[in-house]
This record gives structure tokens, C-alpha cells and sequence, in this order.
């Protein structure tokens, strides 16, 4: 028989949902990748073997949290409280410095106290003498552990959140320097693909938002746009990983793939960064970051970025020679004055209707707009072979669709509108005949600002190809796919709130 120990840290969900601000989310995931890693760090000086996650040596990448909420070893930890122990005094060490509480026994005690009730790190340990599906075993126990824990009411001193929402926690100024910006804004975050750095400085107001009227009003920016003044979230989960983490066979197999995960979310944060989005959490099969809508200074939308992280993960699955392995993205698009709190939730809620049913590998989209307008739609799956050797997949149709810039988005909207009204009744009955779809196109489209208009020329080969390739075959399903779409195209062009 050998011995197992298995720790879960928490209330990771719960303490992100109290954040309000681009710089308290960072913070309160960090906090939880911090106090793994110091787990991580402790328990490496044990004779123990950690399975997951990886124990990196190496300088870690700083200002993304790396490291998950779950932590697997070979052996027995005799002493592990106090281990958590000495973390959790850290922890309190790293509060009382930075929020300027007064040095004396009464404080720190209220400190401990909160702490010690609020953080949660739970331990098991266990013998077994099988290794083949030890990971999903062991988070049986953890999943049983978490659930039997007592939720704890915030003081009326709420120490946890003045420690977030401070620009001065140790966390930031560890990673991003002491007398720098904190972290960055909503809405210095919406136009870091549309501004320099040094442009985004002057524009800034004295509560340090953009100062959006004056940007817009500026000569040299004709090129302005609305969707500048929105962000995205893109949260993402990997797919079919217990069927694969079940049919590992050895330590040394569980242990080859946390090293292999570890090295794809460094990968994949060095790329985002370079590409204006802001990384808080990657680690395990979870990924979440903040980015721009629109990035014209690289000629890159929110779609380019999740490639970026795809292209990363393509490497992953080849080292691990598994093509099973999917990722799945919800991605919540929201205006920079609104609850951030709220457009996590929605975050959340479309990863969750990308991963509904079989058709995992999707991407689900929700754009919350300041008009009180919702846009709501979800892309095909991002790798499925179409049905005509060596065509173009209809997810990738898509993206390219949707990174048309369109000099009249007017001309969107009565697009829009026709579809709603022909789709099914005339647009579908040809939609597998290209020279059919044109005619019925010219038919309606004869104005000269319709004339060799590329994009509605985008638009017909994307309904031809949505028809033929066989990957929507719901006539309803199509429409809707097309219409969102549509949509989002009228979005990301317009110049104006619509």
C-alpha cells in the first residue's frame, strides 16, 4: 500500500466574487496561486513526491497566478499543520503590513481570526494500492472535504477587502513594482489595442479612467470606435480531461503531465501578454484573462487571443500524443462603467453553454451593452472536420467573418434585419447553391452602396459554407449562428452606441 496526501485550498470562487475592480480580481486569485505555491515550496523539502501541480524550480512568471487549488503527493506529510500553519502567518503578516493595522495583540488576534476562519486549506490522506485513476479518487475526497465546509460571515471589519481593493498589497507591488500603476482599469484595458501606452497616459482622468469624451473628440482619431470602450473576459476549462487523467497508469505519467500543463500555461501567459491581455489565473485546465475587444495597433481581435492560447495548447496535446483533449471558452464582453461582478457571472455562464451536451471545443459569446442590448451567441466547434475534404471549418469561417471591418454598419442592421425575415422561408432553400444565394443576394442588395461590397460577399460564402459543411444542420440553429454573428460584426464597427 502507499500512501497519498491530497490538499484543497478555498474559497477561491467565493472570495473573486467580492472583487470590483480589474485589480481586486488579480489580487484575489493570486492570493490562492500564492498560497499554493508556497505549499508547493514547503512540501517540496518533505520526503514526499508531488504528482501535481508541477513543482516548478525554475523563476516563475510573475503577475499570473499559475498555480490551481489542488495539490496531490506520494507520502505522508506527519506535520502538515503546521506547515499551513506557518503559510496562513504569512498570510496575516502580508495584511497587516500593507493595510497599516496597529501593531498590538488585540489586532493581530482579529487578523488570525478572520483568516484562519475565512481560508481554507483542507488536507487528506489516504492509502492505496492502485495508481491507474488516482487523481479522480483523490478529488472525490477533496470535492467530499469542500462540501462539508462551514461558510464564514464577513467581519464588520472586512479586512479581505481592503486587502484587495488596495493598490499597495503586497501581491501587486511584489509583481508590478512599487510607485506603478496597480493594475490597469476597464476602460484603459478596452483601448490598449487601440492606443499606445503613452497615448492611454494622456488620456487618463485624475480618478485614472480614460477620458473617453476628449478621445473621441480628438481631430486625428476619426478612427474611433465604440467598442473601444468595452472588455472582454474570457474564461476557459479544458474537455475530456478526467477520461484522460483516468487512464494514466503511474505516478511518473501523472507527474510527466503536470510538467507538460505547467509548461502550456507559461507559454500561453508570455503570449497573452505580449498581445495586450491581461492573464490573472492559468493553471490546471482552468484559464482567465481580461483583453481588449479590438486591437488595431496589432491587427488582432478577442478570437486572435484564443488561437494564441489554442496554438499553445496544440502543443500540449502532441507532447502528450492525445487528441482527445479540448478547450471550451465562455467570453463576456462588457461596458466599461458596468458591475464587473455581474459580467463574470455571465463569463461563467457562457463557458458552461460552451461545454453543454457532446459539442464541447466551443467558444459562447454574451455582449452586454450600456444601451441595455444583449448579443448572445455561441461558434461552432473550433476543430471539426468539414464534411468536403480540405475546407475551411466553419468556426474559422467565423472569426474571419467577424474581423471584416465594415466602413457603413447601418448597412448591417437592414442586413440583419432581412435575414431574420428570409433566412427560413427563401435564404435557406438555395443556401446550397452559391450562383442561387447571389441571385436572391442581388435581388434585394442593388443599391450602389451594395455594389462589390465585400462583405456581403463574406456573407454569402459563410451561409454557402455553413449549408455544405454539415456541421449545423438545424435550419433554426443556422439562423441564429448567422445572426449573432451579424451582430457582433455591427458591434465592433460602429462608432457610436447603438
Amino acid at each position: 500500500m502507499t500512501t497519498y496526501t491530497a490538499i484543497t485550498i478555498g474559497p477561491i470562487y467565493r472570495t473573486i466574487m467580492k472583487a470590483r475592480s480589474t485589480k481586486a480580481f488579480w489580487t484575489a486569485s493570486y492570493m490562492f496561486s500564492w498560497i499554493m505555491k508556497r505549499l508547493v515550496e514547503e512540501l517540496s523539502k518533505k520526503n514526499i513526491s508531488i504528482i501535481s501541480p508541477y513543482a516548478d524550480t525554475s523563476k516563475t512568471i510573475k503577475k499570473v497566478g499559475l498555480y490551481p487549488d489542488r495539490l496531490f503527493a506520494v507520502g505522508k506529510v506527519d506535520n502538515i499543520k503546521d506547515i499551513i500553519s506557518k503559510i496562513k502567518d504569512e498570510l496575516v503578516k502580508k495584511f497587516k503590513e500593507f493595510l497599516k493595522i496597529p501593531d498590538t495583540e488585540w489586532e493581530k488576534h482579529e487578523i488570525e481570526k478572520f483568516l484562519s476562519s475565512y481560508i481554507k486549506v483542507s488536507s487528506i490522506i489516504i492509502d492505496s494500492d492502485k495508481e491507474k485513476g488516482l487523481l479522480l479518487e483523490l478529488n472525490k475526497y477533496l470535492d467530499t472535504q469542500e462540501l462539508n465546509q462551514v461558510a464564514v460571515s464577513f467581519s464588520s471589519n472586512d479586512y479581505l477587502t481592503k486587502f484587495l481593493e488596495s493598490k499597495n498589497n503586497p501581491f501587486i507591488v511584489g509583481d508590478f513594482g512599487e510607485g506603478k500603476r496597480a493594475f490597469e482599469s476597464i476602460s484603459e484595458i478596452a483601448v490598449s489595442g487601440y492606443l499606445s501606452d503613452e497615448e492611454v497616459r494622456s488620456y487618463l482622468n485624475e480618478t485614472q479612467e480614460v477620458n473617453y469624451p476628449k478621445l473621441s473628440a480628438e481631430r486625428e482619431r476619426k478612427d474611433f470606435l465604440n467598442c473601444y470602450k468595452y472588455m472582454a473576459i474570457v474564461k476557459a476549462d479544458g474537455d475530456n480531461f478526467g477520461k484522460y487523467i483516468s487512464k494514466l497508469d503511474t505516478v511518473k505519467e501523472m507527474q510527466s503531465f503536470s510538467k507538460h500543463f505547467f509548461d502550456f500555461s507559461k507559454e500561453a501567459a508570455k503570449k497573452l501578454f505580449t498581445m495586450n491581455a491581461k492573464p490573472i489565473y492559468i493553471g490546471g485546465d482552468d484559464l482567465f484573462f481580461f483583453a481588449p475587444v479590438r486591437m488595431p495597433l496589432l491587427e488582432k481581435d478577442i478570437f486572435d487571443l484564443i488561437e494564441t492560447v489554442e496554438q499553445s495548447f496544440h502543443g500540449f496535446r502532441e507532447k502528450l500524443g492525445e487528441n482527445s483533449l479540448s478547450m471550451s471558452y465562455g467570453v463576456s464582453i462588457l461596458y466599461y462603467k458596468s458591475p464587473m461582478s455581474e459580467a463574470m457571472e455571465v463569463a461563467d455562464a457562457m463557458l458552461r453553454k460552451a461545454k453543454d451536451g457532446e459539442n464541447k471545443d466551443r467558444v459562447a459569446v454574451s455582449i452586454q451593452k450600456h444601451s441595455g442590448q444583449k448579443i448572445e451567441f455561441l461558434l461552432p466547434c473550433k476543430h471539426t472536420v468539414s464534411a468536403a475534404s480540405g475546407q475551411q471549418t466553419l468556426y474559422n469561417a467565423a472569426r474571419d467573418l467577424m474581423k471584416r471591418t465594415v466602413s457603413n454598419p447601418s448597412m448591417i442592421k437592414g442586413l440583419i434585419y432581412w435575414i431574420d425575415e428570409m433566412y427560413e422561408p427563401i435564404i435557406s432553400k438555395v443556401a446550397g447553391d452559391a450562383e442561387r444565394l447571389k441571385a436572391v443576394f442581388e435581388n434585394f442588395f442593388d443599391e450602389d452602396v451594395h455594389k462589390d461590397n465585400r462583405f456581403l460577399d463574406d456573407v454569402r460564402a459563410f451561409i454557402v459554407l455553413m449549408h455544405s459543411s454539415g456541421e449545423v444542420s438545424d435550419v433554426k440553429v443556422q439562423k441564429e449562428l448567422l445572426h449573432g454573428i451579424l451582430r457582433y460584426c455591427q458591434f465592433v464597427n460602429a462608432k457610436d452606441e447603438k
